[in-house]
């Protein structure tokens, strides 16, 4: 059977789609090893997986980064200094480590976080092991002239030429840090007597042998513009989203998510914490004290919570607000729950657009988000029928997807297993 050896930052929202994985080529018979963060060994343990904890890669000075590129988010201009520590300071650290894990554990197959870059740009090319690309958000990050994310700002498809020329604009406005981004990640090629590479990084993560994104193409815009390498393989969540429990109240119930990845001003929670007419239930983001949000006016009818995994909070609820967080849009969704997202980080924006244009929700800016606005916005939810039929339909084609079990798939196909063979027409029509 293949060895799988999955590389993962130790950041929750990135590791659990790899756990949801891991867990489903474990129940295949495979063996499976993760490297990622020592302190998620009770994790990786869990679902039979033997942890590769980083040595040379240091995860505390990793979370630093990505908590400075949070609190400067209003900062444009300081954010691609810390982004190139992150992205490119750690390939050394992490090609140190990958190597003595490819030595010692011999995979078949590297499936690398896409903000791990030490696989994509380096050992794709210096090894004879295939590497595959397990995305943790909702979308594909391949540019593109009408669906592509476009650099350094969220845009809804480009129908029209104007829109495109709008697009081509801001992604001329953002190219020095591409340029700056393929300098130092040239420089590392180089020293490993590689080629220089001449296109974006997002371009060169959809060219591995596998990219895989934890939605469905409908949720993407249907795209039609991408390499055969990017599957689409529906949520990967973990812990696994569990059956509904029957007889849900008839009371209306909202619940406000912050998930895992939230800024600390909490504009979204705030003003969630005045909705009348509905039984909210705020989950706290996950290691924030549910009372650093108790401050200030709320509605007694709005109870702050300890997190907890979204897919465990779902049962008898009938809307869901939330910043736009992959795992928490997915969750709502496999429910066919409707919802408010609120984005103010990172890939929030790009998913809240996706949730707009399939109909399942509105999006609310974060600058625009008052008490009023988002009483408001959860009335409309509850006011137009459309908006949960959509979420419904939305959720039924993702969870006949079976996203771990059909992410293992392409990875068994990959890997050249034979056991797949006869399956693996079903997972190329995903």
């Amino acid at each position: 059977m293949p060895r799988f050896l999955l590389a993962s930052w130790g950041m929750e929202s990135h590791l659990d789609t790899f756990l949801a994985v891991g867990k489903e080529l474990r129940q295949q018979g495979h063996e499976v090893a993760i490297y990622t963060d020592s302190s998620h060994r009770s994790d990786v343990e869990s679902i039979g997986a033997r942890l590769i904890p980083f040595q040379d890669l240091n995860q505390e000075a990793a979370t630093g980064i990505i908590n400075k590129v949070v609190a400067n988010r209003r900062r444009p201009w300081k954010l691609w200094s810390w982004w190139r520590q992150f992205l490119i300071g750690t390939i050394p650290a992490q090609l140190n480590d990958l190597r003595r894990a490819i030595h010692t554990y011999a995979p078949d197959v590297i499936v690398s976080d896409m903000a791990l870059w030490g696989p994509m740009v380096v050992l794709k090319e210096t090894t004879s092991i295939p590497v595959a690309i397990l995305s943790h958000i909702g979308f594909c990050i391949q540019p593109g002239e009408v669906y592509g994310p476009v650099a350094g700002r969220a845009m809804p498809p480009r129908h029209t030429a104007i829109q495109r020329l709008r697009a081509r604009i801001i992604t001329a406005l953002t190219g020095s840090a591409a340029r700056d981004a393929r300098k130092w990640v040239n420089q590392i090629r180089h020293a490993e007597g590689l080629p220089p590479v001449s296109i974006r990084m997002t371009e060169l993560c959809a060219q591995m042998d596998l990219c895989l994104i934890p939605a469905s193409r409908q949720f993407d815009y249907n795209r039609d513009d991408l390499p055969a390498s990017v599957r689409y393989v529906g949520p990967c969540l973990f812990p696994s989203m569990p059956p509904p429990q029957l007889g849900s109240s008839g009371v209306r119930t909202v619940i406000v998510d912050e998930g895992s990845l939230y800024t600390k001003d909490a504009v979204m929670v705030q003003s969630a914490r005045q909705l009348t007419g509905y039984r909210t239930r705020i989950l706290a983001g996950m290691h924030r004290d549910p009372k650093d949000l108790e401050v200030g006016p709320g509605s007694e009818e709005a109870k702050v919570k300890p997190w907890q995994p979204l897919q465990y909070a779902l049962d008898g609820v009938h809307a869901v607000v939330t910043n736009g967080n992959t795992e928490s849009v997915m969750a709502a969704l496999m429910r066919g729950l409707p919802m408010v997202v609120v984005p103010s980080i990172m890939d929030q924006h790009e998913v809240a657009l996706r949730i707009a244009e399939c109909g399942a929700g509105i999006v609310l800016p974060e600058g625009q988000c008052t008490p009023q606005t988002l009483q408001a916005a959860v009335a409309r939810l509850f006011a137009e029928p459309s908006f949960r039929d959509s979420a419904e339909q939305m959720g039924s084609e993702l969870r006949g997807m079976n996203g771990p079990k059909l992410a293992a798939l392409h990875l068994e196909q990959l890997a050249g297993s034979p056991s797949v063979k006869e399956f693996y027409s079903f997972a190329i029509a995903r």
